[in-house]
């Protein structure tokens, strides 16, 4: 799974001078930039997956449909960057004209091999979407806006607000301050901030960077006590994360029963699951942030406060041993500087998992964010957060109860490969 690349701001506020015509292409586009970031992530899981080859693998070095697919949001900037990363992964395979491409000198550009992409409506996206439509998320998130952490920070920060609404046009509050700050930081990157309204709203800077911080880590359910019996650090990652969190684990499910031969129907498995070895997804950083909640993170990056880097990747590796015994790792790669990114295992961080995790075990310490116990998110966005006695009903019917120990963990963009020892 991974993050987007870099990108123009989504929208500004009202007296910024960089305005929609400041940006090639308009808001929330991706950038060349980004498309670098993406062929260099590319290029780094080439290196690991397939010139590595760990587990004997054996991927493809060049497109093989059977074997990868890629899945994206219905977002511009997150096809680009999948269609990129792509370029990337699969750049230095030796294909043949006329079979890979088409042979047509001056015409069809280098030895580029198209490689689909596939995306769904956006609206009913519960897998790459954090905000869909879905009435049981907005009755949480109006319960957030209730708490006393949330009352606090918007009390403790009225001057703040005070201070920044003259200056940006806005009403400024918590839920528009993320706006601000996005144009900021986007426009600090490309040395756009030669204007007195950036002069003036820099001296807020940090005290913006910190509150904005903190909503992000409110958004996944990170740092919030329970309230009129909800349980945000439930409710919050398995609403925005939990599809995608089981959409990994179905997939690695999927392949394991086929592979240890539980699963003998010749279209789930010799069409599908036993040829299949790369599964990514192309998203945002709320995706990833959300993910890593439901792994039980402490902090909306994993460990750090603030959103995922552009381009930044989560991968989830299954391995199956010689006795058809499984385990799972899983890596994380940040963006370290402008194209690059670094490789770390976080698997022991992943809650229920410290002394690492089969499949089985990963599966069982994931059951209290799945979606409504049965892997239903639509079923579960159409129940009330509260019966008809004001009680909380359980977002996994599965789960009797849930304890405030049970940890969530944000993650960031997710890769999944199946191989065998």
């Amino acid at each position: 799974v991974w993050r987007h690349g870099d990108r123009s701001p989504s929208g500004t506020f009202p007296t910024d001078p960089n305005q929609v015509a400041t940006w090639h292409q308009g808001w929330g586009q991706l950038s060349a930039l980004g498309m670098k970031q993406h062929v260099r992530l590319g290029q780094t899981l080439r290196q690991r997956y397939i010139v590595d080859n760990p587990g004997n693998l054996n991927l493809s070095p060049s497109y093989t449909n059977y074997e990868i697919y890629i899945r994206s949001t219905d977002v511009a900037r997150t096809l680009i960057s999948a269609m990129s990363n792509m370029i990337g992964f699969y750049g230095a395979a030796n294909v043949t004209a006329g079979l890979d491409y088409p042979d047509m000198p001056g015409e069809w550009p280098g030895k580029f091999v198209p490689i689909p992409v596939h995306t769904v409506d956006d609206t009913y996206d519960y897998i790459g979407d954090t905000d869909p439509t879905c009435p049981r998320l907005d009755q949480v998130w109006e319960l957030v806006k209730q708490t006393p952490e949330w009352q606090n920070l918007t009390q403790e920060n009225q001057p703040l607000f005070d201070a920044l609404s003259p200056i940006t046009g806005w009403n400024v509050t918590l839920d528009n301050l993320g706006n601000i700050f996005d144009a900021m930081y986007i426009e600090s990157l490309y040395n756009l901030t030669n204007n007195s309204i950036y002069h003036e709203l820099n001296k807020y800077l940090d005290a913006i960077n910190k509150t904005y911080d903190q909503t992000e880590t409110y958004y996944v359910g990170l740092d919030l006590e329970p309230y009129k019996g909800v349980d945000f650090s439930i409710e919050l990652p398995t609403l925005r994360g939990g599809s995608l969190l089981w959409a990994i684990i179905g997939n690695m499910r999927g392949k394991y029963d086929c592979y240890t031969k539980k699963v003998t129907d010749p279209n789930a498995c010799q069409h599908w699951a036993d040829p299949f070895k790369y599964y990514a997804w192309s998203l945002h950083d709320s995706n990833l942030s959300s993910l890593f909640a439901t792994l039980g993170f402490k902090r909306s990056n994993y460990n750090e406060d603030g959103d995922p880097q552009y381009s930044s990747c989560v991968t989830f590796e299954l391995w199956v041993k010689d006795d058809n015994s499984s385990y799972i790792r899983a890596y994380y790669l940040p963006l370290t500087n402008t194209s690059d990114h670094l490789i770390e295992e976080v698997t022991t961080e992943i809650t229920g998992c410290e002394n690492g995790c089969t499949l089985d075990q990963f599966e069982q310490r994931s059951q209290p964010f799945k979606p409504n116990g049965d892997g239903n998110t639509a079923a579960l966005c159409n129940t009330n957060l509260f019966n008809d006695t004001s009680s909380p009903t359980s977002p996994t019917k599965a789960v009797s109860s849930l304890s405030s120990n049970q940890l969530l963990i944000s993650i960031g963009l997710l890769v999944y490969v199946f191989k065998n020892l």
